[in-house]
Parts: C-alpha cells; structure tokens; sequence
C-alpha cells in the first residue's frame, strides 16, 4: 500500500484528544505536520500497533530484546521481550499474523488491547465519529 493511501483516525472515549492521519500529514491538537505513515503513531499509542516492526521494543534504544516467541492457536504469535539490565522487567506482545497488527501489548507501566480494528476498501464511506460503550468487564482473551 502506498504512503499516501494509508490513514486513520483515533478518539479517545471521555476526552477531547482526537487524531487524523491522511495524504501523509498527521491533524492533533498540536496543528498539522507532514511525517510517515510509522511515525504518525506518536500522537496516539494504540495506533503504533498497527505497525508492530516499528515499536520500540526490538533492542536499543528502548533495551528490550525479544527472548521467546510462542505460538497460541493458530494464527497468533506471544512475543516476550526481556529488559536487557534488568531481567525481570518483561514486556509481552500480541501478533496477528493474518493481518500482522499486534492487537494486545503489556508492559510494567500499560496495557493496550485492540479491541476492533476495521480495514476500509475504497469504495466505503468514511465512518461516522465512532462510539463506544464502556466496558462492564474485563474482555474475554480467546486466542
């Protein structure tokens, strides 16, 4: 896929924090500014993991390195990072390999869970500000 065809839109629920990104110019709260699809993430967290390669977590400079790879199922790949100074300090990925998006990321200071992640064809119409209800409990994980 090409550059300028890639785009998303993040909305944090209960907040006014809302980013765009399309054409390759990424729209927050701070103006508009020109960057790759990959950096463009930077803004909003959760959508970095649409790009799993380019987290910061395959050695310097963040010092983690991955240890251990398992598979779950069929299709989903656990991916285990070790600190490189402290070995107890661990971080945990989720892999699709169907779509290559890492859909569940733990570490000691967060948790992100792709709950829905929806793939546009070109001749869908750009979706309405999406809503989403709050969670009465902590969502089932079925790998």
């Amino acid at each position: 896929m090409e550059e300028q065809e890639r785009s998303w839109t993040f909305i944090r629920q209960g907040s006014s924090h809302r980013a765009h990104y399309s054409k390759g110019h990424l729209h927050s709260e701070d103006g508009s500014f020109e960057v790759s699809f990959e950096r463009s993430g930077n803004v909003a967290p959760p959508v970095r993991l649409l790009t799993p390669e380019l987290l910061p977590l395959w050695g310097s400079p963040a010092s983690y390195s991955p240890m251990l790879v398992q598979r779950i199922k069929t299709h989903w790949l656990l991916f285990t990072f070790e600190h490189e100074l402290d070995p107890a300090q661990r971080a945990t990925l989720v892999v699709d390999e169907r779509d290559g998006i890492a859909h569940r990321s733990y570490s000691q200071s967060h948790t992100t869970v792709l709950t829905e992640v929806r793939v546009l064809d070109d001749e869908d119409p750009t979706p309405a500000q999406p809503k989403f209800s709050r969670l009465q409990e902590w969502p089932r994980l079925e790998y």
